[in-house]
C-alpha cells in the first residue's frame, strides 16, 4: 500500500515501470538490474544510517557506493 501511495508522487505515465526493494529484507536490486536504471528513489527512514547495531544497513551503504562508483 505504501509503496502505491509513495509512487504516485512521480508517475508521469503509464508505461513507467517500477520496482520495490526492501532493505530492511535484505531485498536490493542486482548488479543486471542496476546496470538498466533510470532513476533510483530512496525514501528516508527512522533508522539512522550511523546505527551499527541494524544489521541491513551496511549493505544498503554498499549498494549506495556502488551505484555512486559504478553506475554514473
Amino acid at each position: 500500500m505504501y509503496e502505491m501511495l509513495f509512487m504516485g508522487n512521480f508517475i508521469q505515465d503509464g508505461n513507467e515501470k517500477w520496482a520495490f526493494y526492501k532493505a530492511y529484507d535484505y531485498d536490493l536490486p542486482s548488479e543486471k538490474v542496476l546496470a538498466n536504471l533510470k532513476g533510483l528513489v530512496l525514501p528516508g527512514s527512522k533508522y539512522s544510517v550511523y546505527d551499527e547495531s541494524i544489521e541491513w544497513i551496511k549493505p544498503l551503504k554498499e549498494l549506495v557506493q556502488n551505484i555512486y562508483n559504478n553506475y554514473k
